[in-house]
């Protein structure tokens, strides 16, 4: 069926004509011939289509505009062509058609059933060409203009129609051939709901409701807040590390509310963060806690256990230690105090209340005078004060009389909780407690205080204590704790009982690592010490040195010289002859050099040997076949002169390398020494003095 027009007939027989001529020749379609036989099989067949094809990857970024290309060259003229020159018609209503070329054509258009065109016949005019028919079942005339406007169009024939319409999504048809992949990338069955999606319209319907039945609840949105059901359980990245993937970044974590708790921990609450209090559920290990407030403080407000009592100066301790530290010191001052008075009796004692501003007449009140009684201003210096007013009742309502008070008793006065003190000698006394108001002014000269600015602040408690001079009638009947001379017998008695252990009489002195070294290694070590056993005798130890003559030797030394005379021969060993230098290199010596610490021979401290000689010329590598005794002595000359002598000490294996020894000066310095310096490469005989083979 065709509704073409002629003129579109007529090209479509033109377009014919072309077809069937070769030059000048026609080509003539003669009947078709009878069939042939059955051809033999054929080979193999083509490949097969190509499958489908992949999921598109990510558009890429759009690359930057190139370059307009160079005009092309003009192409090669065309052949002429062949149009229609006229058309006519003849009496059987047939179409004749001349061509520019000069040939013509009839064109019959016979109609088919329904009075339909569906072919065309055309011939030469006179017979001398040839002809042909066009089939019009395969063409279609082309959308109006109305509709094409620039569109994509779409085309088909219903029921013997023939329809065109604009490109529209419900006209594509879906594929429904298609394979789907799951999300790990595995083809999957084409789900059953989406066998109704017929057309692209269906399917872009069906993506937009199953993106609003998930938008709102489905997601947690990723800007402007938003909320979500828990548990929210976070995965390592697979290939990644769990520490730097498996974890929440943030800047803050908030219940936002008063009345909620925020909670972590691992299978149960560990830290509990509530809106006004935080509590940790088990040990919290912290290296510093500083305050959060400069200058604020740390405040503490209910208790706080020690579980284990502080040692260093900057460390904690409980109440417990303090409390027994103080009543340890509280009965050694009670002791002090009863010794004190069976020395030294006291004649009044008491707390007052210091008045800056001269009243005395209070209970409780002490105050100073820069001059005798009746006379001067009120004074806070110790050492200014010319007399001491006292009420008769001190702090604690106890009635004090002065009265027997005599001139050349010693007034001390303690500030409490301070370490300063006054003072003085009793002068005279004077009863002021006729009148109205009771107190006493004692006139004294002052004799010494902690300080020249030592002062009681006003409100401050002062301790007084009026006592009896030493019976000698100064102090020096006694022996200074600062230092002193004293004569006569001095009997140093047992200070603990007899059932307990521990250290006695003490003299404190610079001592040594060990008794055969020089050099300090403790100022105040226990020099010589009484040691008192529970159920055994008593010792002395003594830890100084044991080097000349006069020295206290200890029954280790002794046992040491013992053991050596006892254990064998000694040897020399020494360079016997051999060729032996100094080398600078801080590396391990080898079998003919030597090497130091340092250069200098005077404050040189480390030697590194690897090898000497016995007096038979035998090799004696020294680690650790050899060590030395306590009177080795190791010597170094040069051609014959010597120049370095000293007994040794920490004679070891080197850190240089576990075959060489290292060893010290048992001084500070070597004994005998040149002020020079070792030279690299130098030649140097050594010697190595009552060595013991092990």
């Amino acid at each position: 069926m065709s509704d073409l027009s002629l003129y579109e007939i007529l090209n479509l027989v033109t377009s014919e004509i072309k077809k069937a001529q070769v030059g000048n020749i026609k080509k003539i379609i003669g009947p078709a011939g009878p069939k042939g036989e059955v051809g033999q099989i054929g080979g193999p067949g083509e490949k097969g289509d190509k499958g489908d094809k992949g999921a598109k990857g990510d558009r890429g970024l759009k690359g930057d505009k190139g370059q307009q290309g160079e005009a092309g060259e003009d192409g090669t003229e065309g052949k002429d062509g062949v149009g229609i020159a006229r058309i006519e018609q003849d009496i059987d209503s047939s179409i004749l058609l001349y061509l520019t070329d000069g040939t013509s054509y009839t064109v019959e258009m016979p109609l088919g059933e329904g009075g339909t065109m569906n072919e065309v016949h055309y011939k030469s005019i006179g017979g001398s060409g040839g002809g042909g028919t066009v089939d019009l079942s395969g063409y279609v005339r082309r959308p109006n203009a109305s509709l094409r406007n620039g569109k994509w169009m779409l085309y088909r024939e219903v029921e013997g129609r023939q329809e065109w319409a604009p490109a529209t999504t419900d006209l594509i048809e879906t594929n429904g051939q298609l394979m789907f992949r799951d999300i790990n990338g595995r083809f999957a069955p084409t789900p059953e709901e989406l066998g109704e999606l017929t057309n692209q319209l269906k399917v872009n319907r069906f993506i937009w409701e199953k993106i609003q039945d998930l938008d709102g609840d489905g997601f947690v949105k990723k800007e402007g807040g938003d909320s979500m059901e828990g548990p929210l359980v976070m995965l390592t990245q697979k290939g990644e590390d769990s520490r730097s993937t498996n974890k929440v970044q943030t800047l803050g974590v908030y219940s936002n509310s008063d009345s909620s708790s925020l909670r972590l921990g691992t299978t149960r609450d560990r830290v509990y963060i509530g809106h006004n209090e935080t509590s940790f559920n088990g040990p919290i290990k912290v290296g510093e806690i500083q305050e959060k407030d400069a200058g604020q403080g740390i405040e503490v407000a209910d208790r706080v256990i020690l579980k284990t009592e502080g040692v260093e100066d900057d460390e904690a301790v409980t109440k417990k230690y303090i409390d027994d530290a103080t009543r340890y010191l509280q009965n050694e001052i009670i002791e002090l105090e009863e010794e004190i008075d069976a020395i030294v009796p006291s004649v009044e004692r008491g707390t007052w209340m210091f008045n800056l501003g001269g009243l005395a007449g209070n209970q409780g009140q002490l105050t100073m005078y820069d001059d005798v009684n009746g006379g001067g201003q009120p004074i806070g210096l110790f050492k200014s004060a010319k007399s001491i007013w006292l009420n008769e009742n001190d702090n604690d309502g106890t009635p004090h009389g002065f009265a027997g008070v005599e001139a050349g008793e010693l007034i001390e006065l303690f500030v409490e909780g301070q370490p300063d003190y006054g003072l003085f000698t009793v002068v005279d006394v004077h009863d002021e407690t006729a009148g109205q108001a009771h107190w006493w002014v004692i006139d004294v000269d002052f004799v010494r205080a902690l300080e020249d600015t030592s002062m009681p602040s006003n409100g401050e408690n002062v301790r007084v204590k009026i006592i009896q001079p030493p019976s000698a009638g100064d102090s020096d009947g006694f022996v200074l704790k600062s230092g002193d001379t004293m004569s006569g017998k001095l009997q140093l008695d047992n200070p603990r009982h007899f059932n307990e252990s521990g250290n006695g009489f003490t003299i404190k002195g610079a001592i040594g690592a060990d008794y055969s070294s020089p050099a300090v290694s403790e100022q105040e070590g226990d020099l010589l010490q009484a040691y008192h056993n529970a159920g055994s005798a008593d010792a002395i130890n003594y830890k100084g040195k044991i080097i000349s003559p006069n020295n206290i030797v200890t029954k280790e030394y002794v046992d040491s010289k013992v053991q050596s005379s006892s254990s064998g021969e000694l040897y020399t060993l020494t360079t016997c002859g051999n060729h032996y230098t100094y080398s600078t290199n801080s590396n391990a010596p080898d079998f003919t050099n030597f090497r130091t610490a340092t250069t200098s021979m005077e404050y040189n401290t480390e030697f590194h040997f690897k090898q000497l000689w016995t007096s038979e010329n035998y090799g004696a590598l020294l680690q650790p076949y050899w060590e030395p005794t306590h009177q080795t002595m190791f010597e170094l000359y040069v051609r014959a002169q010597l120049v370095l002598k000293t007994p040794i000490k920490d004679w070891k294996q080197s850190p240089r390398d576990h075959m060489c020894v290292v060893f010290s000066p048992a001084g500070p310095e070597p004994m005998t020494h040149e002020h020079g310096a070792f030279y690299n490469n130098s030649t140097y005989e050594v010697v190595l003095t009552n060595m013991r083979k092990i």
